[in-house]
């Protein structure tokens, strides 16, 4: 199976290169690199293999088409995913499924069990009669109901009084209004931050110094030590009781390396970003600074240590091209070196080609 997310993804090539790299025993990139022969490729590699393929996720701009043919040409199982309707020839019609909204039952159950219920049957009737103002005020938002439902949680909130808050239409924090940030959301995200100490709000915006929202746990905790905080540990844990963060073990990495994984869902992923940009340049570029060093030490220590370092690969490549924006030459030469090796086990030659450079170049 290969799960590619495809947010911010337009080149049909870049989409198929990722998904050949997931099916290549050691994980190396083909060596074409144009679309028709990674086309070609797809379609030999995959021939007759019991495999799925997940696209996540799927931007408008990306011509879905170039990435599907091939595969179903090879006869893969494929489940995409879009906030837009696909073209035909990518998705037949009758293969196409609209999800709707949470049902209300569904939006009780998700409030509840965050709440720390089995489920909206174990709520008593004043509960539940908050609960149904709770979830139908936030749209039945998937997200929006389980950060309520945490936040209530976590804080011991009186749902009535919780009720009467989110159903007021100016309860939500000052955020650029668009589609991928719905109002409902954003009421639960005032809920959900405006409570936690200042630390906890500082360690969650400055999470957006990493490059993507997934990274290690220990580099998390280490960007908070810098950050000034005595106890990055409780902060973390409380934007984890908030589910403001998401927790996992990747079951393939070493127990010494960065295996304990923390993910932000891509909305709370924009907002951390629209806090910390509006963050001094000074304190932006110091978070950021912390980080590379982090990454450059982790990738000097794993050099060798492939599944680790491909774990944090976007991490460590966006490491690396801010610390070349940013005059910092000793980083680049520590996180080129670092990961030269990983480049040529995993085939990446575009990378290797340009981020070797720019660490001779630094040395």
């Amino acid at each position: 199976m290969a799960v590619v997310f495809c947010q911010g993804l337009s080149d049909p090539a870049d989409v198929l290169r990722r998904v050949l790299i997931r099916f290549d025993p050691l994980r190396r990139a083909p060596e074409a690199t144009d679309l028709p022969h990674l086309q070609d490729t797809a379609k030999t590699v995959l021939h007759n293999k019991q495999a799925l393929v997940v696209l996540d996720n799927i931007e408008p701009e990306l011509p879905i088409g170039s990435v599907t043919m091939p595969l179903y040409a090879a006869g893969v199982a494929l489940l995409l995913t879009s906030r837009q309707a696909l073209p035909l020839s990518a998705v037949p019609a009758e293969a196409s499924r609209a999800l709707d909204l949470l049902t209300p039952q569904e939006a009780l159950d998700i409030f509840a069990s965050a709440l720390g219920r089995a489920d909206a049957s174990a709520l008593n009737p004043s509960e539940r009669a908050s609960a149904e103002h709770i979830v139908q005020a936030l749209g039945y938002h998937t997200l929006a109901v389980h950060l309520a439902g945490a936040y209530a949680a976590a804080e011991g909130r009186d749902l009535a009084t919780l009720a009467s808050e989110l159903s007021t239409p100016m309860g939500g924090l000052e955020l650029a209004s668009d589609e991928s940030m719905p109002e409902t959301v954003r009421r639960s995200f005032t809920h959900s931050l405006e409570t936690l100490s200042p630390e906890a709000q500082r360690l969650f915006a400055g999470l957006a110094a990493f490059a993507t929202p997934e990274f290690g746990r220990q580099a998390a905790l280490a960007l908070g030590s810098a950050l000034g905080q005595a106890r990055p540990e409780s902060s973390l844990h409380t934007l984890m009781a908030r589910a403001l963060i998401g927790a996992s073990t990747n079951g393939e990495m070493e127990s010494a390396s960065e295996r304990e994984r923390l993910r932000l869902h891509p909305l709370l992923w924009a907002l951390a970003q629209e806090i910390y940009h509006g963050w001094p340049p000074s304190d932006q570029n110091f978070a950021a600074l912390t980080v590379a060093r982090y990454l450059a030490t982790y990738a000097e220590a794993h050099q060798t240590d492939y599944a680790e370092l491909a774990a944090d690969e976007a991490n460590l490549t966006g490491a690396l091209e801010w610390a070349h924006a940013h005059d910092q030459p000793m980083l680049v030469a520590d996180l080129a070196h670092g990961m030269r090796k990983f480049w040529e086990a995993r085939g990446r030659n575009r990378e290797a080609v340009d981020y070797l450079a720019w660490g001779v170049a630094a040395a």
